[in-house]
């Protein structure tokens, strides 16, 4: 699974590259004094005012901040692409490479190493199209490969047949009663998923897909 390990390398590649720079506020970025490690995650970042800003979306924005903080020209887009290959830090980058560990090379062998390459961005464009949909108007970067990670693993199993447990999910709260908790492996022909990824800032984005 050539492709898988390269995705992963990639992601590191990429991180490595930011613990390289200063976290000191020695730059003006948006008329404020942030670090050059910021200024990276905000114009390699995908910023969901920016990118709705730029397929003509309102969103109520400031135009004077979208222009000191969004990318120049066309990058809006390239930025979702981008985006995939960062990371805030250790944690968020090793959880999200175990899953693509774990996963990523049996939707490979399972797809193709062309078709697992273009999966793996579709779910990732998919992804941050939900966010932005869902919050036109943050300037808040978004980073990580959660989105085409989680969905690669989702559509997994679904073609798998098989609903895997959360764990270590010992007592349920009494306000989640109501919800059917998944505490063991479940064999189920499941035929629509919905995936609900949580992300950094509280922002809440759910997609559905049916399987035909």
């Amino acid at each position: 699974p050539y492709v898988n390990w390269a995705l992963i390398l990639a992601n590191f590649a990429v991180f490595l590259y930011t613990l390289t720079l200063s976290t000191q506020p020695t730059d003006v970025f948006a008329l404020q004094r942030v670090s050059p490690a910021d200024v990276f995650y905000y114009h390699w970042g995908a910023l969901p005012a920016c990118i709705s800003n730029y397929f003509g979306f309102s969103n109520g924005v400031d135009p004077r901040l979208l222009t000191a903080v969004c990318p120049s020209g066309d990058r809006a887009p390239l930025t979702i692409f981008t985006s995939m290959f960062m990371h805030a830090g250790w944690a968020h980058i090793i959880g999200n490479m175990l899953f693509l560990w774990i996963f990523g090379d049996n939707v490979e062998d399972t797809l193709g190493h062309a078709w697992y390459l273009l999966f793996y961005l579709f779910c990732g464009v998919v992804a941050a199209a939900g966010q932005a949909a869902i919050a036109p108007d943050s300037p808040v970067p978004m980073i990580g490969a959660s989105g085409a990670i989680e969905l690669a693993a989702s559509l997994k199993m679904m073609e798998q047949g098989v609903i895997y447990p959360t764990l270590h999910l010992d007592e349920v709260s009494p306000e989640c009663t109501g919800i059917r908790h998944v505490t063991e492996p479940i064999r189920a022909k499941a035929k629509t998923l919905l995936k609900n990824g949580f992300a950094f800032g509280g922002i809440n984005a759910a997609l559905v897909f049916k399987k035909a």
